[in-house]
């Protein structure tokens, strides 16, 4: 929460010291991995955060807001088709969540393939378990809670 609040403040650097200990956090509650994840990879290289979630995930493979925070990750580093494979196996997992949908949906309309991406946006649509801001259009905006429906 430190971290949030400072870089928030507009004090980006201290925010990073602080989350570098991050790294060395074996066991740490997943949500708190997650959030400094989250921070580090709006802070600096994406690969960095897909670490620290995938140590994560290991200890807790069945937590979809991790799978769905790397997916963000792995998207922005580049990683399209790890991002595409977790996505469908988020929507195997947890077919009544709305937010693997809509972020394949989007990921799909960034890859130019906008006759793919329909019908995801509208399952997610369907499902309406609490749209996001209209502010999550990109998936850097994907890295804050509320456009992964993490209530914080």
């Amino acid at each position: 929460m430190k971290a949030r609040i400072l870089a928030q403040a507009g004090h980006a650097v201290q925010a990073q010291r602080l989350l570098a200990s991050a790294r060395a956090w074996p066991g740490a509650r997943p949500q708190l991995v997650e959030e400094a994840a989250l921070l580090i990879a709006g802070f600096g290289p994406p690969a960095d955060a897909a670490r620290i979630l995938a140590q994560a995930l290991a200890d807790a493979p069945d937590n979809r807001d991790l799978l769905l925070a790397e997916t963000v990750v792995l998207a922005l580093d580049g990683q399209t088709p790890r991002a595409l494979s977790n996505l469908r196996r988020l929507e195997q997992r947890w077919p009544e969540w709305d937010r693997p949908y809509r972020l394949h949906g989007l990921l799909l309309a960034a890859m130019n393939r906008a006759q793919d991406a329909g019908p995801l946006l509208r399952t997610a649509a369907a499902l309406n378990t609490g749209a996001p801001p209209d502010s999550c259009q990109s998936l850097r905006d994907w890295l804050t809670p509320a456009c992964r429906g993490v209530s914080r």
